[in-house]
C-alpha cells in the first residue's frame, strides 16, 4: 500500500503516525511543512493508494486528491461543531463542556468531506488552548489508529451520521476574535484573552490609532499558576528525584505529562541502586532538549521534616561547620514553633539569577499521586501499603479531581511490607528484594495450615480498619541494630529459619503460604474499611505492597470495589513521577491530570545507534525489514529470544520493548530459561504476554480484559493450560500482560503474526536480564547479556543476531 503523507514537522503526535505509517505501508512519501511554506510541486505526479492529511498546513488540491486510488482522509483536531481555522480558540470562548476530533473524506474546501469517525472528550472550564490542543492531539492520533485499522484490512471505512455544523471558519474570524476594544465588559475581553492566549504565538490584541498593541500574559499570570517556558512553549517543569530509598530514580513531567523517566540502576548497572540518581536525571534533561537551568521546581518523595522535628536538640544545637545550618535551624525552628507534622518542606536556592525551587514531600503522599493521578478515575479510594515512610507503613485516602484527603495511617513500627519482609528473610531470601520468590513459591502450598494459624496469632486486625503486630517477634524497627527482623521468638514459633542457598522444604514452602494468607487478610481489613469510608467504588492501590500480583488478582472478588488500577511502578520508583505529580496537581492546584497509557518513557536507540554499536563489537547480523514476522517465526521454531525495541520501559516489569521471548507451548521451555538465560530458582514462574482481544478466551479476569502492566495474576482457563504450559504456574495461574495495538505496536505485531502461524495468541515474556543484574537499557547491555547467557538470538530494532558465524 502506497501512502502519502502531509503533515507538519514532527511534533506533538506527528513522530507516531510517521512510525505507524513505515510500519504498515509499502511506500511512504512524507511532505513536511509550515504555514508560510508553498504547497510542493511532486505531489501533481503522483497516484498514491490513499492520501493522509495530519496537522497539514496546506489545503490539498483537488488534482491531486483525484488521483488518488482509494481513499483521500484528513484528520481534524476539532468535532464538527468547530470546523476550519481557531476550532481551539472558538471552543474556549464558547465555554465549551465538551470536545472531539473528526476523520473525514476530504473535499476541495477545509472540513466539508464526509466525516468517518468523530472522538469526544470532555473539556474543563479551566482548561486553556494548549490544554485542550494537547488533549486534542492524543485523541487525534487514538482516531488515526482507530481509522488505519480500517484502512489495513481495506475494508470500507468506519460509518458515521454526524455532520458538519456549519460552515469552516476562516483566519478572518480568528482575527476578529482576537481583537479587543476598550467599549467591551471586563468579562468579555477576559473570555477573548483566555481564547487567545497561546504559549509563544500573537494572541488578543487592540488596535489603536493605526497601532497593534498585543497582550503579553506572562504580565497578568502569577508564577505559582502558570510559568511559561519561551523556548518549547510548555509550561510547568518539574523534577521528581526518588533518592536513597530502594530503587532510586529520576522523572521529567511538563504540564502535568510525563516525557521521561528512568530508574538509575539501568544506568549504573547495579540492581536496585539507591544511589543519587545523577544519570537518570541527565538522562531525563537529555531526552527534553533542556538543561537544569529549565526546570521550574525539583520534587523529593521524602520529607526530612518528619525526623528532624523530632530530633534531639542535642544534635542540633552544636554544627561542626556553618553548612550544617542546612539542618541544624530548621530543626531547632521545627521544635520550637510547631506542634504538628508539617507536610512539606520548600527550598529555595538563587543560582545563576534563577531561583530554582526544591520540595520535599511525604513519602505516602508521593505514592497516593502515582496511584491515583496517573488513573483514568475522576474520583477513587486510595491505599498505599509499603515497607515505611518517614513514619507511616500505609494510609487511606480519598482522591477527586486533582486533589488527594487523606483518612487516616498506619504508622511505624507495625507495616505490613516489613512483616513480609521479615518472612522473606527467615526463608532464606533478601528481604527488599526477593518477596517475588515468597508469593511465587507459596502457590506450591495449602492455604490454613498450621504455619498460618500460628502467624495469625501475633496480628491484630483492630476495628478502625488498622491493624498490629506482636513486635516481640520482630526487629524491624530497631533499623541497622539487629542482624535479622525477626527475634528468637519467630524461630521458637515456627522453627529453625532457612539457611541462604540451602534445600527448601516442605515446611518452608506452607510458612510462605501462611505469610501470603496473611498478607492477603491484612489487605482485605484494611479495603474493607476504606471502601465504608470512602463509598467509591473505584480503587487505585501504590506502595511496594501493591507489586503483590497474586492478591491483585483476587482483589476485586475478595472486596466490595469493582474496578481496580494499578500504575506501572507502584514500588518506590515510582514515587519520582508520584512526588512530581503531587507538586503539579495537590501543592500547585493545576487540575490537568494525563491517565497512563503507557511506561515507555526511557532511552530509544535508532537503528543506526544500534548498528554502530554491532559494528564496533564486529558482529555479524541481518537487517530485517518484516522484524516481527521474523522473529515470531523463530519463537515457533523453538529459539530463546533477546527482543530490545524502542523506549526502556520505566518498572520492574518488561512489557516487550527490553524482553526474553519464548514459545508458551513447550513444558520444557520454563525449565530452559530459568537454567539456561536467567540463572534462577526452577520454582519461579513467567508471565504470558496475550493480545487483549483473546484475553477473556484464556484467562479468568475480574474488572475488564486490560492487564497493561503485568499487575494481576490470573487464573488460565481450563481448555487453555495444556496450549501454553510453559507460562501456567503450578497452581494454574499466570501473571498476565495484555498487548494493545495502540500501546506497542511492534510487540502487538509480533504476537498477532506468532498467533497467525501457531493459531497461539500468547508468547512467554520475561525482563531482558541475567539473575543479579538489572533489565538491559543500552545495545551494549544487550550484547553483553546476549552472550553472557543461554539466547539463541537478539532483535534490536530491524537487525537480527545470531551467535558464531
Amino acid at each position: 500500500m502506497k501512502v502519502t503523507l502531509f503533515t507538519k514537522p514532527e511534533k506533538y503526535t506527528v513522530k507516531e503516525v510517521i512510525e505507524y505509517l513505515k510500519r504498515h505501508s509499502e511506500k511512504l512519501t512524507i511532505y513536511p511543512g509550515g504555514v508560510k511554506d508553498p504547497f510542493p510541486k511532486q505531489p501533481y505526479n503522483e497516484s498514491p493508494d490513499i492520501i493522509i492529511s495530519y496537522l497539514s498546513p496546506w489545503i490539498i488540491p483537488s488534482k491531486i486528491l483525484k488521483r488518488t486510488k482509494l481513499w483521500n482522509i484528513n484528520f481534524h483536531p476539532g468535532p464538527p461543531e468547530y470546523p476550519g481555522i481557531g476550532c481551539f480558540n472558538f471552543a474556549v470562548y464558547n465555554n465549551e463542556k465538551t470536545y472531539g476530533v473528526t476523520a473525514h473524506i476530504m473535499d476541495k474546501k477545509v472540513d466539508t468531506g464526509k466525516i468517518i469517525s468523530v472522538k469526544r472528550f470532555r473539556l474543563l472550564e479551566s482548561d486553556s488552548i494548549y490544554n485542550l490542543s494537547m488533549k486534542s492531539y492524543d485523541e487525534m492520533f487514538s482516531a488515526f489508529l482507530d481509522v488505519m485499522n480500517f484502512v489495513l484490512d481495506r475494508k470500507e471505512l468506519p460509518h458515521c451520521t454526524e455532520k458538519w455544523k456549519r460552515k469552516p471558519y476562516k483566519r478572518n474570524d480568528l482575527e476578529a476574535l482576537c481583537k479587543i476594544s476598550p467599549r467591551m465588559s471586563k468579562k468579555e475581553i477576559a473570555k477573548r484573552i483566555k481564547a487567545s492566549t497561546y504559549p509563544d504565538m500573537p494572541g488578543a490584541y487592540i488596535d489603536l490609532s493605526g497601532y497593534r498593541f498585543e497582550h503579553d500574559p506572562d504580565n497578568r499570570v502569577t508564577r505559582k499558576k502558570q510559568l511559561t517556558s519561551k523556548k518549547r512553549g510548555y509550561g510547568v517543569r518539574i523534577l521528581g528525584i526518588s533518592p536513597d530509598i530502594w530503587i532510586s530514580s529520576a522523572a521529567l513531567i511538563e504540564d502535568g505529562k510525563i516525557i521521561a523517566a528512568a530508574p538509575e540502576e539501568r544506568f549504573d548497572r547495579q540492581k536496585m541502586s539507591n544511589a543519587f540518581p545523577n544519570k537518570a536525571i541527565a538522562y531525563c534533561l537529555d531526552r527534553a532538549g533542556i538543561t537544569i537551568n529549565d526546570i521550574d521546581y525539583i520534587v523529593m518523595s521524602w520529607n526530612p521534616a518528619l525526623h528532624i522535628k523530632s530530633a534531639s536538640m542535642r544534635y542540633s544545637k552544636p554544627i561542626r561547620w556553618r553548612g550544617e545550618y542546612l539542618y541544624s535551624t530548621p530543626s531547632c525552628l521545627l521544635n520550637q514553633f510547631y506542634s504538628s507534622d508539617p507536610k512539606h518542606i520548600e527550598q529555595k536556592i538563587s543560582l545563576n539569577g534563577k531561583d530554582l525551587s526544591l520540595f520535599f514531600i511525604n513519602h505516602h503522599d508521593a505514592h497516593t499521586a502515582n496511584a491515583f493521578l496517573l488513573s483514568p478515575f475522576e474520583k477513587a479510594a486510595i491505599l498505599t501499603m509499603d515497607g515505611r515512610g518517614e513514619n507511616e507503613t500505609c494510609l487511606f485516602a480519598k482522591g477527586k479531581g486533582n486533589s488527594i484527603k487523606k483518612i487516616q495511617s498506619v504508622m511505624m513500627p507495625h507495616s505490613l511490607g516489613l512483616f513480609y519482609g521479615a518472612i522473606t528473610e527467615y526463608l532464606g531470601f533478601r528481604p527488599d528484594s526477593d518477596e517475588w520468590k515468597v508469593m511465587a513459591l507459596a502457590s506450591y502450598g495449602k492455604r490454613d495450615n498450621k504455619y498460618y494459624r500460628k502467624l495469625k496469632s501475633i496480628i491484630t486486625l483492630k476495628k478502625d480498619g488498622t491493624f498490629e503486630l506482636d513486635l516481640s517477634y520482630f526487629t524491624f524497627y530497631l533499623f541497622d541494630r539487629q542482624h535479622t527482623m525477626y527475634t528468637e521468638k519467630l524461630i521458637e514459633l515456627l522453627g529453625p529459619a532457612r539457611e541462604k542457598d540451602s534445600k527448601i522444604s516442605d515446611r518452608h514452602t506452607q510458612i510462605a503460604v501462611a505469610a501470603q494468607q496473611i498478607f492477603e487478610e491484612i489487605a482485605v481489613h484494611m479495603l474493607n474499611h476504606l471502601h465504608a469510608a470512602t463509598g467509591c467504588s473505584k480503587l487505585v492501590l501504590s506502595g511496594g505492597c501493591a507489586m503483590n500480583s497474586v492478591f491483585n488478582g483476587k482483589l476485586l472478588d475478595l472486596t466490595p470495589f469493582k474496578e481496580l488500577f494499578i500504575s506501572s511502578c507502584p514500588d518506590d520508583s515510582g514515587t519520582s513521577i508520584g512526588g512530581a505529580l503531587y507538586l503539579y496537581n495537590c501543592i500547585l492546584g493545576h487540575k490537568k491530570r494525563h491517565f497512563q497509557q503507557h511506561n515507555y518513557w526511557g532511552p530509544e536507540f535508532s537503528n543506526k545507534e544500534i548498528k554502530e554499536v554491532l559494528d564496533k563489537h564486529k558482529l555479524k547480523y541481518t537487517f530485517h525489514k518484516d522484524i516481527e514476522k521474523i522473529t515470531a517465526r523463530l519463537i515457533s521454531e523453538g529459539m530463546l529470544i533477546g527482543w530490545f525495541q524502542g523506549s526502556m520501559e520505566f518498572g520492574q516489569r518488561a512489557l516487550g520493548n527490553r524482553s526474553i521471548l519464548a514459545d508458551p507451548r513447550q513444558v520444557k521451555t520454563k525449565d530452559i530459561v530459568n537454567k539456561a538465560v536467567k540463572y534462577r530458582e526452577t520454582f519461579r514462574p513467567f508471565a504470558p504476554s496475550v493480545l487483549e482481544k483473546y484475553t477473556k478466551d484464556y484467562f479468568e479476569t475480574s474488572g475488564g480484559n486490560s492487564v497493561p502492566f503485568m499487575e494481576k495474576v490470573c487464573k488460565v482457563k481450563k481448555d487453555k493450560k495444556g496450549l501454553i504450559p510453559a507460562v501456567v504456574h503450578i497452581d494454574g495461574t499466570g501473571r498476565l500482560q495484555t498487548v494493545s495495538e495502540e500501546m506497542n505496536p511492534s510487540f502487538y505485531g509480533l504476537i498477532s503474526e506468532f498467533n497467525r502461524v501457531m493459531g497461539i495468541p500468547v508468547v512467554l515474556n520475561t525482563s531482558f536480564n541475567i539473575n543479579g543484574e538489572p533489565i538491559v537499557c543500552s545495545p551494549q547491555d544487550a550484547v553483553r547479556t546476549f552472550f553472557s547467557c543461554g539466547l539463541d538470538c537478539l532483535v534490536m530494532g530491524n537487525y537480527l543476531i545470531f551467535k558464531g558465524k
